[in-house]
């Protein structure tokens, strides 16, 4: 094997593990921003766990009653009232839960984010590196920098097919 095919492989097996790597931290990030999200949302959470077993305690007591004083439980106000902690609990838990991926969703987004940042910049030194001169683009405005980077590029491809760059 001759030495620069050795080093094409070798380049080619470390940017491979880079990518993995990248795309395992990736992951890892997605994760703890799960968690993170999670634990947001994990009070009213137990709030509506609370309401819940304070509804299911009206309930019971209000089904000893009826039994002792020999009417139906279910048309008492007690039995009522626990019935409706019971639904309240229930709503808060669902409000908890969506808190906490509404919360993962953002802590993701932010890294998301940060990463379209640094990626932008990127790209924006390296063909500055490269001596082509990109007018318009900075990286301060990366909302619209994918798509005027796709442009400047298109454009500069043009001009080198042309025979102008």
């Amino acid at each position: 094997m001759k030495p620069s095919s050795f080093n094409n492989l070798a380049n080619q097996y470390i940017t491979e593990q880079h990518i993995i790597k990248e795309g395992r931290l990736d992951r890892l990030g997605a994760q703890i921003a799960s968690i993170a999200g999670a634990t947001k949302g994990l009070g009213q959470q137990i709030k509506g766990r609370t309401q819940q077993a304070i509804g299911k305690i009206q309930q019971g007591a209000a089904n000893v009653a009826g039994k002792v004083a020999g009417v139906n439980p279910q048309r008492g106000n007690t039995y009522k009232a626990g019935k409706q902690r019971i639904a309240a609990g229930t709503k808060q838990i669902a409000q908890g839960k969506t808190v906490g991926k509404i919360a993962g969703i953002n802590q993701y987004k932010q890294i998301a984010n940060k990463k379209i940042n640094a990626l932008t910049q990127d790209i924006f030194n390296d063909l500055q590196k490269l001596g082509y001169n990109v007018q318009g683009v900075s990286p301060e405005s990366v909302n619209a920098f994918t798509l005027i980077l796709n442009n400047a590029i298109d454009a500069l491809i043009q001009d080198i097919q042309s025979g102008k760059a």
